[in-house]
Order: C-alpha cells, then sequence, then structure tokens
C-alpha cells in the first residue's frame, strides 16, 4: 500500500458532527505511509487545519467541493477570499462547460438527468434557489436547463428588474 486515506467521521455519524482530526492524527502518527485526511473539508481553513491538527500529507475533497470546483483552487492559494465564492455568471459559465462535457459522453435526455443532481448543488446560495431547483428536477431536455440556467443564473433580478442583464451571445 502506497498511501492511505482516512475519513474522519464514523458511519453512525453520517454528515453530521465535525470530523474527527484527532482520529486521523493518530493514524498519520501510526503508519509509514503518507496518510491523506478526508471529512469536513468546505473552505480553504477547513483544508489548512486539518493538515496543522492531524500531520497529514494532503487531504481529499468531497461534498464541500459539489457545485463549487472552485474550492480547489482556493485550497491552493490558502485561502478564502471573494474569489473563492464565484460570480453567478462563473457559476453558469461552469455548469454551461459541465453540460457539454456531460452530452459528449451520453445521450441528451440522460445528461439532462444527470445535470439536474449538480445543478442542485451549483444552486446554493443564488437568489430563489429554491424555486430553481423546483422547476430544474421537471425538466428533461439540456435546452431547457440550459434556459433555466440562464434565468436564475444570468438573470436572477428578471422578476425585479433587467438590470445588469447579460445577452445570449454573451454565453458560452
Amino acid at each position: 500500500m502506497d498511501a492511505l486515506i482516512v475519513h474522519g467521521r464514523t458511519v453512525s455519524q453520517g454528515f453530521a458532527g465535525e470530523s474527527d482530526l484527532e482520529a486521523i492524527r493518530e493514524v498519520v502518527q501510526a503508519v509509514s505511509i503518507p496518510v491523506i485526511g478526508n471529512g469536513g473539508i468546505m473552505c480553504a481553513a477547513d483544508a489548512e487545519r486539518m493538515l496543522e491538527l492531524t500531520g497529514c500529507a494532503g487531504v481529499m475533497l468531497a461534498r464541500g467541493a459539489r457545485g463549487n470546483p472552485w474550492l480547489f483552487a482556493a485550497i491552493l492559494r490558502g485561502e478564502d477570499s471573494p474569489a473563492a465564492n464565484p460570480s453567478l455568471e462563473q457559476k453558469a459559465r461552469a455548469v454551461f462547460q459541465h453540460l457539454s462535457w456531460t452530452l459528449e459522453m451520453m445521450p441528451a435526455r440522460q445528461a439532462a438527468l444527470e445535470m439536474r443532481k449538480h445543478l442542485s448543488w451549483f444552486s446554493r446560495g443564488i437568489p430563489a434557489a429554491v424555486e430553481f431547483r423546483r422547476e430544474l428536477h421537471r425538466l428533461n431536455s439540456p435546452e431547457a436547463i440550459r434556459d433555466l440556467v440562464k434565468r436564475y443564473f444570468l438573470e436572477p433580478t428578471t422578476a425585479a428588474s433587467e438590470e445588469g442583464r447579460l445577452h445570449d451571445a454573451e454565453i458560452i
């Protein structure tokens, strides 16, 4: 074995509670191979804290990166800056790219169904996220998903005003 990944939560904890950094530290001290810590990494500060308190060789991201691919860069920079919190336009561009890649791998309807899961994560923090997800889970085509993303991510104030609206030509 060349390395070991240790998740700091028990099965009974599920996704609740804190990751047990002391348990990860004990494993690091008990083995001579690199240990990768996992569990509860939602921002760069979480990764830094795990590295410092456990002595692990690295961290592995899971739920924290869902809908937030910017987390990797934030951790590498070692900062939780505004850059780690992408704009709605940046999120939309990432969603459109993700959808494009998904369409390269599977038929349109299957890609749309797959993207519904990912878009639920990408929609955290957007205005009217609950309404977005409610509409999203009724859609079965990439075109309908693109239109929904445009409406909620690129035109989030449409219901209130047209200020800051992007034109379709500006979208990937």
